[in-house]
């Protein structure tokens, strides 16, 4: 996936470069090169834990290929989107399973929101049973989220930054569970090694089985409750 650019969230759209900016910066979209926010993860169904994902070692389905084509955008007075098309194909019992992955970001002038949905279509006939997961990167130092942990079920979390003066909200079309964890890196200073925040990682899950031509569909909506200065927005 290309990244998301500032560019290609505002130009010509009606939204403000500094809204699109706030947002690149709080969810850690970059505005030049990286991975995209809600970065994919194909899990194996029912495995993983909180502490798997702070390693790295979650069970990742092996063999799995993802393949996108380019993305492309929607714009009018009321915001921009961003929409891709991708095929994935995973090993299943010695076959393997095509998925199409239908990915769209909005980018809402009126409410501030950004919005995230992804949907699933099976194409073949025999049914697969999987863990989908979205990653996303915040720049959020919320004291509640600042360890390694995970959730159930949920379809509303809050995160509050009271050192960046800003707050928001986050809520699923589907409950979902999840795993988090500060990504911190260390230096050795003169006085020994010293720890520094860089982000919060969130990693949404949803496990699922789905038949053959069934499609399976989940949204994330991000919207800012405050922000240092809201007339910047």
């Amino acid at each position: 996936m290309k990244p998301i650019t500032r560019r290609s969230l505002s130009n010509g759209s009606g939204v403000s470069a500094n809204l699109a900016t706030q947002w690149a910066q709080r969810l850690r979209i970059p505005l030049d090169t990286g991975s995209v926010a809600g970065q994919d993860h194909w899990l194996k169904a029912g495995k993983g834990s909180a502490q798997a994902f702070e390693v790295g070692r979650l069970q990742k389905i092996p063999g799995l290929v993802q393949q996108w084509d380019p993305p492309t955008k929607r714009q009018d007075a009321r915001g921009a989107q961003l929409f891709w098309v991708g095929q994935c194909s995973i090993p299943v019992e010695q076959q393997r399973v095509n998925l199409k992955v239908n990915k769209v970001l909005t980018l809402s002038r009126t409410d501030k929101q950004l919005r995230w949905k992804v949907t699933l279509t099976h194409l073949g006939r025999k049914s697969v049973a999987l863990r989908f997961g979205s990653e996303w990167n915040l720049e959020c130092r919320d004291p509640h989220f600042n360890r390694v942990g995970s959730f159930d079920g949920l379809n509303r979390l809050s995160l509050t930054d009271a050192q960046e003066k800003f707050e928001m909200e986050l809520v699923g079309s589907k409950r979902m569970s999840g795993w988090f964890k500060p990504v911190e890196t260390l230096s050795t200073t003169a006085r020994g090694q010293e720890r520094s925040f860089k982000h919060l990682s969130f990693l949404f899950y949803w496990d699922l089985k789905l038949e053959g031509d069934q499609s399976w569909s989940a949204g994330l909506k991000w919207t800012p409750l405050k922000w240092v200065d809201d007339a910047t927005l």
